[in-house]
């Protein structure tokens, strides 16, 4: 008897543990310095175990999935380099918290995104970029994050920041957002390596980008990029750079197969952009060539100059 009650008290036990009353449940804070902590945590399971220590205490908090990705965004920010270990780390981490979350944790990520995240974003330097980067990465190819949700709320925010800020201070942010378009969008098997598995999961998840609804936000920031060929307060190396993802997007097979299957998007677009009342007259015909360049068209001499080694 004694040893069925010993049993019993284990297993209600376990079962407290697996699932927490309401009263146990602890406001998650808007600082979690164990998160911080982790990088300096030489246990091997640390990620694993740090994860389900916040599920228990704070998962009855609406907010405590978006508490956990701003941490996880300043632990990374602060750290001195950026080594692949404590990047996969940080990434595993992640994944162990995407595993508590019935909706995962890709929504929280783009709430975050949506309300504080450019500002966080554009004041970050260099090595901070390329931890968040490595750990974006990850997260892609793992399944926690979609292609649409980093591109919707990193990539096409900064592209649009950069043009507007009117000062070289945007070369960090728009070169690595530059970076993490060409990983997720147009890599190919030079970028990765040995890593193949990661390429096709990555080659699988990108084809959303292509597909309605996020086809059409693909396409509203081509004219973006053409602004930013001929933004001179760009760096000079990033304008180049800004029409050489534009010709390769507008090479793509899966994006010709797209665009000819919504060609409103396309329309919608450039009839935006040419609608605004302070865009220079000496831009409208590098939009027209832009355009022409999406519809496989002819284009000038001038455009063909810009973009010299792509196939008309």
């Amino acid at each position: 008897m004694r040893q069925l009650l010993f049993l019993s008290s284990n297993y209600l036990t376990l079962l407290k543990a697996l699932r927490p009353s309401g009263g146990e449940a602890e406001p998650c804070p808007q600082k979690l310095p164990e998160i911080l902590m982790l990088s300096n945590d030489p246990r091997p399971d640390a990620a694993y175990m740090l994860a389900n220590s916040l599920w228990f205490h704070y998962h009855k908090s609406p907010n405590w999935a978006w508490c956990i990705w701003d941490n996880t965004f300043a632990a990374l920010r602060v750290q001195a380099n950026a080594e692949a270990p404590r990047d996969a780390r940080y990434a595993n981490f992640l994944l162990h918290v995407d595993q508590h979350l019935p909706g995962g944790l890709d929504e929280h990520v783009a709430r975050w995104f949506q309300e504080t995240g450019k500002a966080e974003l554009i004041s970050i330097d260099s090595i901070a970029w390329m931890n968040l980067t490595h750990t974006l990465l990850h997260l892609v190819v793992q399944g926690v994050l979609a292609t649409t949700t980093i591109l919707k709320g990193l990539v096409y925010p900064l592209w649009s920041h950069a043009l507007a800020s009117g000062t070289a201070d945007c070369e960090v942010y728009l070169r690595a957002a530059h970076d993490i378009f060409t990983r997720l969008v147009l890599s190919g098997e030079e970028d990765w390596g040995y890593e193949i598995v990661e390429l096709q999961r990555v080659r699988v998840r990108r084809q959303d980008v292509f597909s309605a609804p996020h086809l059409s936000l693909l396409v509203g920031t081509i004219p973006t990029l053409v602004f930013l060929e001929h933004a001179q307060h760009v760096p000079a190396d990033l304008r180049p750079r800004a029409a050489a993802l534009r010709d390769a997007v507008c090479g793509s097979v899966e994006f010709r197969q797209g665009i000819y299957r919504d060609l409103n998007a396309v329309r919608d677009a450039f009839d935006k952009s040419l609608q605004y009342d302070s865009l220079d007259e000496s831009l409208v015909e590098p939009l027209m060539d832009a355009l022409r360049l999406i519809l496989n068209v002819g284009r000038t001499g001038t455009a063909l100059l810009q973009t010299s080694g792509y196939p008309n």
